[in-house]
């Protein structure tokens, strides 16, 4: 974090590309070189990889801009897009405690809005702007991963999450490296500065992303992605307020709270 924060958008856009390119090669070291491609799979991988690679140097941006745990905080929210195509899509079934869950949930929306995203910081367009890609973004990330396996992996039998992901992180990769290398000045030195903290975000990114698809359609989706975004924000929200010392409001605190007590109901 204190890397993004003190360089440059050349570093921003790097930072990203050498993730998706250590997210590519942990994807093609665990599929064993056991792939089955299908050209099916490149509407949706493409979709994914526009909406990661747009999410991703928004997300890194976001965090120079403004508050961290605000801008995760709205992040966690992405979650009302696989939710809701599991309800339109897949049939998956709101209960009643689910749905006071959403309402806790938008209210936690409603709360963490604010002039500011921390004390003594104010909100800047840019940091919104970057917060509403992002947000756009991993939205299209997860309607994708839904898609694939809906429409490519049930009816073909085959588990196609590591051809997926291979084909949506190489078009990332190209497409950041070309901007990378139009916004950069010294792209030797920007590639040798982003390496380090960029190899150990992509690996941990591409983890997270396998068991994220190993599990979509066998936990349904009212819960799996409650469940990711619950935690995320709870160990974001620790981090800043312990290392970073990031202060908030309180209806800012109260709306972090809601939408905690909103990630237990949705798994009730």
């Amino acid at each position: 974090l204190n890397f993004l924060l003190n360089n440059h958008l050349s570093n921003a856009i790097l930072f990203s590309a050498i993730t998706a390119f250590m997210a590519l090669m942990f994807f093609v070291f665990t599929s064993g070189f056991n792939l089955q491609f299908n050209l099916k799979l490149i509407p949706y991988s493409v979709s994914y990889a526009l909406g990661y690679s747009a999410a991703y140097i928004a997300t890194v941006l976001a965090v120079r801009y403004g508050s961290m745990a605000i801008a995760s905080l709205i992040l966690s929210f992405t979650l009302i897009f696989p939710t809701f195509y599991g309800v339109l899509v897949r049939d998956d079934r709101l209960g009643t405690i689910q749905i006071i869950g959403f309402i806790f949930l938008f209210s936690a929306m409603f709360l963490s809005k604010s002039h500011s995203t921390s004390i003594g910081k104010k909100v800047s367009p840019k940091w919104a702007i970057c917060v509403l890609i992002a947000f756009i973004g991993n939205g299209v990330c997860s309607i994708a991963s839904n898609m694939q396996v809906d429409f490519v992996a049930k009816p073909a039998g085959i588990d196609y999450k590591h051809e997926f992901m291979i084909i949506a992180l190489s078009v990332s990769v190209v497409l950041l490296l070309i901007f990378g290398l139009m916004t950069s000045k010294n792209i030797k030195s920007d590639l040798i500065s982003c390496t380090k903290y960029s190899s150990i975000n992509g690996i941990c990114n591409a983890a997270v992303n396998l068991i994220s698809l190993s599990l979509i359609g066998k936990i349904p989706n009212t819960i799996l992605y409650p469940t990711s975004s619950g935690l995320s924000m709870i160990v974001t929200f620790v981090m800043c307020f312990a290392i970073y010392h990031e202060r908030f409001r309180k209806r800012q605190y109260l709306g972090y709270l809601f939408g905690v007590i909103s990630i237990i109901l949705l798994n009730l």
